[in-house]
């Protein structure tokens, strides 16, 4: 909340619209396009399977008739709402404010952008494409991709990238865990789930670079004092 009232007071500042279209495109501008285009290239070749029966249909078929997961998808489901991702920003920024750690508080909003953006797009693409779910009592045109998913993959993309190893591990499990849990339930189908995977995991890896990306440039700026003043210099390597 504390964050979403900043962002709404900076909404008149030209610097804001500036970061915030950066962004918002960084999944293309960052190394993060890679993900973003191996991601889509299997989303479409499992988008096409399926239509014509293929791997897809049977992963689909065999999961919904013999539910692996049980009664547990309904853990699934609950962290795909966004529980995970509001219990981090939350804590990460307690962590802030109670010990001026300023490597908390970026932690927290790179969790908070990654989950919005990841949001925003996961519901346009929905609208976009209104695509029914798989349930054939469910009239619902809103299944691709899964914003369960989406939303998983930002938060274990970004435990991945500011946590140690086996943080990011537990995440990406939890984040496939709620992936199948999609299927079991006959929420989504496979190409569903692998859309929001790559949405999620690409917004999470995107502004990661972004952020060590312009780091990296403030770092390259050094300011030495002279006897009458100072002088800025910037460095850099061939």
């Amino acid at each position: 909340m504390i964050y979403l009232l900043m962002l709404l007071t900076s909404f008149g500042h030209a610097g804001f619209w500036t970061q915030t279209g950066k962004e918002i495109v960084s999944p293309v501008t960052t190394d993060a396009k890679y993900y973003l285009l191996s991601g889509s290239l299997l989303t479409a070749f499992l988008t096409i399977d399926s239509v014509e029966d293929g791997l897809g249909h049977d992963v689909q078929d065999e999961t919904v008739e013999n539910k692996p997961l049980g009664s547990m998808s309904t853990f699934g489901d609950l962290a795909g709402q966004m529980i995970p991702n509001a219990a981090y920003i939350l804590s990460m920024y307690g962590v802030y404010y109670f010990t001026d750690d300023v490597s908390s508080k970026s932690k927290s909003i790179h969790m908070l952008k990654s989950t919005i953006y990841t949001g925003l797009t996961t519901s346009i693409l929905k609208a976009a494409i209104r695509e029914p779910r798989p349930e054939a009592t469910n009239q619902h045109r809103d299944s691709f991709p899964s914003g369960h998913t989406a939303s998983a993959f930002a938060f274990a993309s970004v435990v991945g990238t500011e946590h140690e190893w086996y943080w990011g591990a537990a995440a990406y499990t939890l984040a496939g865990f709620v992936a199948l849990s999609r299927i079991n339930d006959n929420a989504h189908r496979l190409h569903d789930v692998v859309g929001g995977a790559v949405v999620g995991l690409s917004y999470g890896l995107s502004l990661h670079y972004l952020y060590k990306d312009e780091k990296s440039e403030i770092a390259k700026v050094y300011v030495a004092p002279l006897q009458d003043g100072v002088i800025v210099g910037y460095r850099t390597t061939f």
